[in-house]
């Protein structure tokens, strides 16, 4: 049996009012705006290193508190979840924005959101690619009826920084809702079909859509897959469909663990399996990981010559993960810097994220998208070599990452098929 949950970190922030004014946009007349390099002297190479460190422990702590509600199959898009949160410290000048800073490893202050900016900006500008081979890419909008006062320089900031289209559309009905699903769709190349499964009574949205799709630097031949066991983490066993590629691949054996780098068309993204030794239970070694655990097992990688199984897998997830983001240290939830200060300040209630990945003999392709919503503190809660033999056939971990600014932008764990 199957449980797959995802935790995908494209994210979405809705803006909405009570009632919707005007015709509703068709999604695919909603053009999301171009994001430009804000600071051209400060680019990814420069500020990537030691910016990446920060996202991916955020990434791994956030992945860890998500398996540990299910300890199964779990997947999270790091990315997705860190950008929406980047984009809603913007939305405070006081401790809402500090906690939001601390929980991605910025610390406090003005200085502190500014180089977070600096680096979402970067990231937004440099790491998507569409060379038809491997295509990256995120898109962030603003969601609310036409009467919701935002303060013109967060909106600014949002549309500078971090490209983001605004989007005069409630999401409290179901015309508002198909709207930002068939958005979120079309953005996800179909991933993610049905975002909101209902209608949500928000003041604000803030959604960012993140994409993926990879094909192998070193293809599986199709005519190689075959049936075999896979070792389920209760202990039961299930037959699924193997792929088989032999070629020189970088692996390495560390860690109580087997590693394999399976890179995508271009090496500029790749795909790391990491597979805890049998004699290491899985869940304490999830528990285990961080950002430099990470990076220690990619220094330790070899090229050697490798037969290598691995499942075909498909795995997706729709959650709310504000009750998540509140134990890793998001308790204060008020953001007064959205709108004008007439009126009541804006409370973070929900934080849906959506995740979809597949893998098969071509490649990987991935969608997420993440829901922050927004309800005015007034409203009521809403509801040559030789050959090594690595099978994938137990629990493992994988990571999909942009090799060049190091950015984490899937992360999941496969325990049962």
């Amino acid at each position: 049996m199957r449980n797959l949950i995802f935790a995908g970190i494209a994210s979405l922030s809705l803006l909405s009012a009570c009632s919707n004014e005007g015709d509703l946009p068709e999604y695919n007349d909603i053009k999301t705006n171009p994001v430009k390099a804000i600071w051209p002297d400060r680019p990814l190479k420069v500020v990537g290193e030691s910016n990446a460190l920060k996202a991916n422990e955020f990434a791994s702590v956030l992945f860890k508190k998500v398996y540990a509600k299910e300890r199964g199959n779990a997947c999270i898009s790091p990315a997705s979840v860190f950008l929406t949160l980047a984009m809603t410290a913007n939305g405070d000048q006081g401790e809402s924005r500090d906690e939001i800073l601390n929980l991605l490893g910025y610390g406090e202050g003005p200085d502190a959101l500014h180089e977070l900016n600096v680096y979402s900006n970067a990231l937004l500008v440099e790491v998507p690619d569409f060379n038809g081979d491997t295509q990256c890419g995120f898109t962030n909008s603003l969601w609310h009826s036409p009467d919701f006062n935002l303060l013109p320089s967060f909106t600014k900031d949002m549309k500078e920084i971090f490209g983001a289209t605004d989007v005069n559309t409630w999401l409290g009905d179901e015309t508002g809702r198909t709207a930002v699903n068939r958005f979120v769709e079309e953005n996800t190349r179909g991933m993610i079909r049905e975002f909101l499964k209902e209608p949500q009574r928000i003041d604000l949205g803030i959604l960012n859509t993140t994409y993926f799709k990879g094909t192998w630097k070193q293809k599986f031949d199709e005519k190689h897959t075959a049936k075999a066991k896979f070792h389920n983490l209760d202990g039961s066993s299930s037959k699924t469909n193997f792929m088989t590629l032999t070629d020189v691949i970088s692996y390495t054996y560390s860690n109580d663990a087997t590693t394999v780098l399976l890179p995508y068309a271009g090496e500029r993204y790749s795909m790391t399996l990491i597979m805890p030794d049998e004699d290491r239970e899985v869940n304490d070694f999830i528990d285990g990981i961080d950002g430099k655990l990470i990076n220690d097992i990619s220094v330790r990688l070899r090229p050697g010559k490798v037969e290598l199984k691995l499942p075909k897998f498909e795995q997706e997830s729709n959650r709310d993960i504000i009750k998540t983001l509140q134990e890793m240290g998001l308790h204060r939830t008020c953001f007064p810097g959205i709108m004008n200060a007439s009126d009541d300040p804006l409370e973070l209630r929900v934080f849906q994220h959506a995740v979809k990945i597949t893998v098969d003999e071509k490649g990987t392709e991935g969608g997420a998208a993440s829901l922050g919503g927004f309800i005015a503190t007034s409203v009521p809660n809403p509801d040559a070599m030789p050959i090594e033999y690595i099978s994938f056939d137990r629990p493992f971990v994988y990571v999909i990452r942009d090799n060049i600014s190091g950015t984490l932008l899937f992360i999941g764990a496969v325990t049962s098929l």
